[in-house]
């Protein structure tokens, strides 16, 4: 029987695509995960993947909304994160972060020295939704000399106006 990858692998193959298979993680699935991870990594080197160009994982940290499953957001300790970097060696490139959420102990990038951990192999960071939208909301609300001192926003809306 083949792996489930296999499969996808075929499909991806017949349409001529790749992608990078991301996944919501369960805190109580890491270490099935980490099995997986293991299996993707060995059909991989052995090429049977070609068109899978790695593994990726939506949360853990992300708020609960845009579609992200609640369960799916939870803070891992400094030795999850350990164990989450070492999937970098089996093919899990990103982990897609938020610090934006409803819990007042949120980690930030820098607690327990996450991007310390997860560069060891090669994971990236990648900001979730939330987070983008408010560094956006934050970066169209500061004033720029380039602009006479006034925010991206508030010419855009003079712009707007004009065009009306």
């Amino acid at each position: 029987m083949k792996h489930p990858l296999q499969l996808i692998q075929n499909e991806l193959s017949r349409l001529n695509c790749y992608s990078i298979i991301t996944f919501f993680l369960k805190q109580d699935q890491l270490s099935e995960f980490e099995i997986f991870a293991s299996r993707y990594g060995e059909l991989r080197r052995d090429g049977k993947l070609a068109n899978i160009l790695g593994l990726a994982i939506e949360g853990p940290l992300l708020e609960s909304s845009g579609g992200t499953p609640s369960w799916a957001s939870w803070e891992p300790s400094h030795r999850e994160w350990e164990r989450i970097s070492a999937l970098g060696k089996h093919g899990l490139i990103y982990v897609v972060y938020s610090m934006l959420g409803k819990s007042s102990k949120r980690q930030s990038l820098t607690d327990c020295n996450i991007l310390e951990i997860l560069s060891q192999n090669c994971v990236a960071p990648a900001l979730g939704q939330a987070q983008l939208t408010a560094l956006a909301h934050k970066l169209n609300a500061t004033p720029r000399k380039c602009l006479g001192f006034k925010t991206p926003a508030e010419v855009f809306a003079k712009i707007l106006q004009e065009a009306a």
